[in-house]
């Protein structure tokens, strides 16, 4: 259980979204990583995917925020549950430069929306600056009425603004 002033935070979305760097950005310290080789079609776009979970933490405005990242894949879907358990909020990812993160999203998002009642953000990823996925897509797609914002996870100001606006969720929601 987490003391007062400390958050779990999942980072879920679909392989490749951005998980592993965004948590390697924000978070001081040693990252916990579980990741092994890729392999089949996965390979040609990663040497290296996550297959339990990846750990950090970090303080944002003397709150401790502990981020838990999950696989992405669904051969390890399993994980989505484990990793979830007394979560506060989550960050849902989508890689903006691919049309299929968003299409991949929707099972991992329904899944997470309906069984855990928290608040939330949708972020799309800026990948390289390439954005091909809009707002307006992502909100049909996904049918959700959740704030999404676009943001580069490798850009430590986006991130802290994300997760900043996630504790305001927090907060408000705790009221």
């Amino acid at each position: 259980m987490l003391r007062e002033n400390e958050f779990k935070i999942l980072v879920v979305g679909p392989f490749n979204s951005g998980k592993t760097t965004l948590i390697d950005t924000v978070c001081d310290g040693k990252v916990i990583r579980t990741e092994a080789p890729t392999y089949g079609l996965y390979k040609t776009v990663k040497e290296m995917t996550t297959v339990a979970l990846d750990y950090g933490r970090f303080t944002l405005r003397s709150k401790k925020i502990h981020l838990f990242g999950t696989p992405g894949q669904e051969r390890f879907s399993f994980m989505w549950h484990v990793l979830a358990r007394g979560l506060d909020g989550f960050v849902m990812l989508i890689d903006g430069s691919d049309p299929q993160s968003l299409l991949k999203a929707k099972k991992i998002y329904g899944l997470l929306a309906s069984l855990y009642n928290v608040p939330h953000l949708i972020v799309v990823n800026n990948k390289n600056g390439r954005v091909l996925i809009r707002r307006e897509d992502v909100r049909k797609i996904l049918g959700t009425n959740a704030p999404i914002r676009e943001a580069s996870v490798v850009n430590k100001r986006d991130v802290e603004k994300i997760l900043e606006e996630l504790i305001k969720m927090l907060n408000e929601n705790d009221k």
